[in-house]
């Protein structure tokens, strides 16, 4: 769950690889070190990273590793903001990772593929995915897997409004992700409930959750986690009635985005266009509260961004 940590280290990993001229270590590093730089939100070269290393393993005839790269696709391409993409890759790595007998690497496509249909506003396919993601973990006995799985069916039931579904589900997630030391995840359980919380108006809950995932994500060090904490604290505190520091709160997550688009611009106007896509809302929400408090050159400034 700390992606900084681990770049480091497979950074440390590439130059023994080079030096040692393994192919496929190179090829493994290239890869974690692509998924690394997404969840770190610096996108400038991670297509090209997965790309070499698929190419590699596929070559070597390695089906695992070829599996374990297109999951990693598929990953970079939800946080590309392209769901259909990011199937495409997930149902890739799942046909191999069952022609294979990978069980865990099944399970974890099938909570990418979840992820898909869920971003795609498809609920009920959703949840009858991460069911089978769940059922799988439990079949093979990782709690790591049965907590990521409890957690995305939270998200999906939150999606579809379920919220009191969704709020038992995060709370049986996050016992199990503190018992793993799974912060990352954490970090998005914790998210979630406090959504999900803050929809059934138990402010005071919402509240406490909302900052404690705010202080994961700083912890982590993902501003995609950060300015989705953010904006969470925002609600809640427009909800109380506190527009001012709603707007303080706001102007937070909109400079977490901005990391976000930093890093993201040697991508193409393509991909830079869809990653923003389920972020704009913030940038309006700002505005808007701006412009209620009169201050209407600040709220001009933002929709310039």
């Amino acid at each position: 769950g700390r992606p900084a940590d681990a770049l480091v280290f497979h950074r440390q990993s590439l130059e023994l690889h080079e030096k040692n001229r393994s192919a496929e270590g190179i090829a493994g590093d290239q890869a974690n070190m692509a998924s690394a730089y997404v969840d770190l939100g610096q996108y400038g070269s991670t297509l090209d990273l997965f790309a070499k290393a698929l190419e590699y393993f596929r070559g070597a005839g390695n089906r695992l590793n070829e599996a374990i790269v297109l999951g990693q696709m598929a990953d970079a391409y939800r946080a590309f903001g392209q769901p259909t993409r990011s199937l495409e890759y997930s149902r890739q790595a799942l046909a191999i990772s069952r022609e294979i007998g990978q069980r865990q690497l099944e399970a974890n496509q099938l909570v990418q593929i979840g992820n898909a249909h869920n971003d795609l506003g498809q609920s009920a396919e959703a949840q009858k995915t991460f069911r089978q993601a769940l059922a799988l973990n439990r079949k093979i006995g990782s709690r790591p897997g049965e907590a990521n799985a409890l957690m995305r069916l939270a998200n999906a039931q939150s999606a579809a409004g379920q919220y009191a579904s969704a709020i038992e589900n995060y709370q049986l997630s996050l016992r199990i992700l503190r018992a793993t030391n799974q912060r990352w995840h954490e970090t998005i359980a914790l998210s979630g409930l406090a959504r999900a919380q803050l929809e059934r108006k138990q402010l005071a809950e919402a509240t406490r959750n909302g900052e404690l995932a705010l202080i994961a994500a700083q912890e982590v060090g993902s501003p995609d986690l950060q300015w989705q904490a953010w904006e969470t604290l925002a609600d809640v505190a427009e909800a109380r009635g506190n527009v001012e520091q709603a707007i303080f709160l706001r102007k937070q997550a909109v400079n977490a985005i901005q990391s976000l688009r930093a890093g993201a611009v040697s991508l193409d106007k393509e991909l830079q266009r869809t990653m923003l896509g389920n972020k704009e809302h913030v940038y309006r929400e700002l505005a808007d509260g701006m412009i209620a408090r009169g201050r209407l050159a600040e709220a001009e400034q933002v929709m310039a961004m």
